[in-house]
């Protein structure tokens, strides 16, 4: 409760609640997002360099 109270600390009250939701609701949804989005990178590079490399066999073979 001092700290509400406190002038000097009420210049910093308007970052509390921004920091509140990004470290208690963001995370949720966002490292959800984070690891779909990079597991979806992770197989489309995958896959990109098995066809790279399927193909440089192919041509190595003709």
């Amino acid at each position: 409760m001092l700290q509400y109270l406190d002038p000097t600390l009420l210049s910093a009250s308007p970052q509390v609640p921004t920091l509140e939701t990004t470290l208690g609701f963001l995370p949720q949804h966002n490292f959800f997002l984070f690891f779909l989005i990079f597991f979806v990178l992770c197989i489309y590079i995958y896959i990109y360099i098995y066809i790279s490399t399927l193909m440089e066999l192919l041509k190595l073979k003709g």
